[in-house]
């Protein structure tokens, strides 16, 4: 693929789907930093010559799903360092990583809850539940 297609074919991405993905990744991360690597690194992977001739959003969010949890076990960096996030974010941040993960697929991952319990090694019902609880406690906890 010459680089010219290649540029084009992560602009198509870009346009389609980026809003999103970012979106996703934010919403998974804790880290703003890693999660636009994650953004970056799964739009440029959407354009591989081996990757699918059009990458849905459901394929590019498994791959950054797929490539966070490879890093999730990489020290948080500490609050002085965080950069300032929105109220939202930080209230999603504040879920636990199974409702927050199940929330990120499902609500911005374009994940039906059997797609999502796939992913997870979980099943449908554990992802409704899991989906629940977040939904509950934002709920109770609505941002300012």
């Amino acid at each position: 693929m010459s680089i010219d297609a290649h540029a084009d074919r992560a602009a198509a991405s870009y346009d389609l789907h980026g809003a999103s993905l970012r979106t996703f990744a934010r919403v998974l991360s804790e880290d703003p930093a890693l999660a636009d690597t994650l953004f970056v690194e799964t739009i440029r992977s959407g354009t591989q010559p081996e990757a699918a001739e059009s990458s849905g959003l459901r394929d590019l969010a498994l791959d950054a799903f797929l490539a966070w949890s490879r890093t999730a076990d990489r020290p948080a960096r500490t609050s002085r360092e965080r950069a300032p996030s929105s109220p939202t974010l930080e209230m999603l941040h504040r879920l636990p990583a199974d409702q927050r993960t199940a929330l990120a697929l499902c609500g911005f991952g374009d994940h039906r809850r059997a797609q999502a319990a796939e992913t997870l090694g979980v099943t449908p019902t554990r992802v409704a539940r899991l989906l629940r609880d977040a939904l509950t406690t934002l709920g109770r906890h609505p941002a300012p």
